[in-house]
Order: structure tokens, then sequence, then C-alpha cells
């Protein structure tokens, strides 16, 4: 799902219950409030700050991948203690694919995960203009089993 897809409806059937709660961004997104702080929200829903501009460069992030989003829906998503560095590998929830190849991954705990096909992708809210292109050669992950759901 994406923020631009939303449908502001004019009227709601009695019968139909709206949660106050904003959508929460997907795993893998680049996130910012009104200030100058981007975050990633990682696996486990929480976001994290970067150690510095220069890890967020290095790691193959850019600022055209961030999500604007307001001060309140910020607020409701937790901050996670841990920061990203890029002195070892990606964050838990990063999407990276190598060069030209087509096939996208999830990296968690040191391992990628691809997905097996476009559906398991997109199920689980993920978008394209997340998926950092870099340069397998530095990062040394081992290849787990595919994402199929």
């Amino acid at each position: 799902h994406k923020f631009q897809d939303i449908q502001v409806l004019t009227t709601l059937q009695s019968t139909v219950t709206v949660s106050e709660d904003p959508a929460l961004p997907a795993d893998g997104t680049l996130i910012k409030g009104s200030d100058k702080t981007v975050w990633f929200v990682g696996k486990n829903g929480k976001r994290k700050g970067f150690t510095s501009e220069a890890a967020f460069r290095g790691l193959g992030f850019s600022f055209e991948q961030v999500d604007q989003i307001t001060d309140s829906d910020l607020a409701t998503v937790e901050t996670d203690t841990e920061l990203v560095d890029d002195s070892i590998e990606h964050p838990d929830g990063a999407l990276i694919k190598c060069g030209n190849s087509a096939a996208v991954f999830v990296v968690i705990d040191n391992i990628r995960f691809p997905f097996a096909n476009l559906e398991a992708f997109q199920s689980r809210g993920h978008s394209f203009e997340h998926v950092l292109n870099v340069d397998c050669g530095r990062f040394a992950y081992v290849v787990g089993a595919p994402v199929t759901e």
C-alpha cells in the first residue's frame, strides 16, 4: 500500500468503524517529520536514526527516498534506541538489489532473503522506491530462503 493511494471519503455508512490510528509505514521505509532527522523503519516496525549522513549515504540510501509524514503520525512509530551504521551491514528490513539484477531481497540478521515474486513483495506493503541498488561485493550476505507470502 502507498500513501498516495489513500482515498478520502466524504461520508461513511453507519456500520463502518474507522480506527484513529494512522497507517504505519512498511518495514524498509525512510521517513521524516518536520525536522531534519531521517528515520529508517525496521523489521520490528520501530524507527531508527542514522549515526551520520555518511552512514546514510554509505549504505546506498538517498534523500529522494524519504517519505515526509506528519509529526503526529511520526510520534506513533516507536523509536528503537539502536542507530543505523554503515560499518557492517544494512539494518533489518532494508530492501536491496545488486547491480542490474531484477532480484530484490529483504535483509534480516545479515541474511538476504529473495522475494519469490512480485505479489510477495507488494503484499508486505513494499514499494520499488525503497529498494537500494547496492554493490553486493561490499556486503557479504548469506542468501536465505525465498519470501513467498
